[in-house]
């Protein structure tokens, strides 16, 4: 973990800081917590509020794009060059309201039907033996490419456009190699595909890449690119293990999941009975000042 953190994560951000708090984050993207966002990473990492983790979402200074090559290169590396398929496809997370970036009624595969989601399209390194995340871009709909002020509320920068050919029967792959190769390599590379569905499952179950409760385009981009590299951390770690020591008789390869509890387990610290009472405190006392707000803004409408 210091290695990816100190190699792929330092390089890229401006203060040390803020390098601590992405150091927390990404740690606490893996523990097993009922929910992840900004309030639960700040709890279970000791802060004592969640400024920091939203501050390093929102304001501080990282370079994304560069973050994305360091990682694209830390995969690249660690899972290997050899038999590699490149796997893109889209993921859909149900949301309420209207506020956060790109939520709009729209279909999601996901889900399987129209409902009211984020979609976003995501870029699978996967090799035989191992896959990880390593790009991605938010979808947005018409109901926001339409909307200049909502555009610029969100602080969107750029617009990724795509057009839909879904068919509700089949399902068609575009193929292509620089030489003739055998129908059976065709098949194994369209196989490859559902990597991209196990990296999608690991990487919100793991990482938390679904539950980032963020509403503008900054805050998702980089909540979503510190959970790849939280989730490509655990990725690598297992195509190691399987490397350096082999699946014994009577056992199942090690699994990204049990890798995450086993770091867990082994280097979680437990936070003090102090710690756990301020947080308390932090909640009630936020609660109060959102339901001063909310009665304000009611008797403004009334009156």
């Amino acid at each position: 973990m210091n290695e990816l953190i100190h190699t792929v994560v330092d390089p890229h951000l401006a203060r040390p800081e803020t390098r601590a708090t992405a150091h927390d984050l990404i740690r606490a993207l893996l523990a097993p917590l009922t929910r992840k966002n900004c309030w639960t990473l700040a709890e279970h990492t000791g802060h004592s509020a969640p400024y920091r983790m939203q501050h390093l979402l929102s304001r501080a200074r990282l370079d994304e794009q560069a973050l994305t090559v360091a990682l694209r290169g830390y995969v690249t590396i660690r899972l290997g060059c050899d038999d590699v398929v490149l796997v893109v496809d889209e993921t859909g997370d149900v949301k309420k309201g209207q506020s956060t970036v790109g939520v709009a009624r729209q279909y999601s595969g996901t889900a399987g039907r129209t409902e009211n989601c984020q979609v976003a399209v995501y870029l699978a390194y996967t090799t035989p033996n191992g896959h990880a995340l390593i790009d991605h871009r938010l979808y947005l709909p018409r109901a926001w490419t339409d909307d200049a002020a909502r555009l610029q509320r969100a602080g969107v920068r750029w617009v990724l456009i795509r057009r839909n050919r879904t068919t509700a029967e089949l399902a068609f792959y575009r193929c292509y190699a620089p030489e003739p190769v055998p129908l059976a390599r065709l098949v194994a590379v369209a196989g490859r595909r559902w990597r991209v569905e196990e990296s999608f499952q690991q990487g919100k179950g793991l990482a938390g890449l679904d539950e980032h409760q963020v509403r503008a385009w900054t805050s998702w981009q980089r909540w979503s690119l510190l959970a790849m590299v939280a989730y490509a951390f655990v990725a690598v770690c297992r195509q190691a293990e399987l490397r350096r020591y082999p699946v014994p008789d009577g056992l199942v390869a090690l699994t990204c999941n049990e890798i995450a509890r086993l770091l867990h387990a082994l280097f979680a610290s437990r936070p003090d009975a102090g710690h756990v009472l301020a947080w308390s405190v932090f909640r009630h006392a936020h609660q109060a000042r959102a339901r001063d707000w909310h009665y304000r803004r009611q008797t403004a409408r009334e009156s």
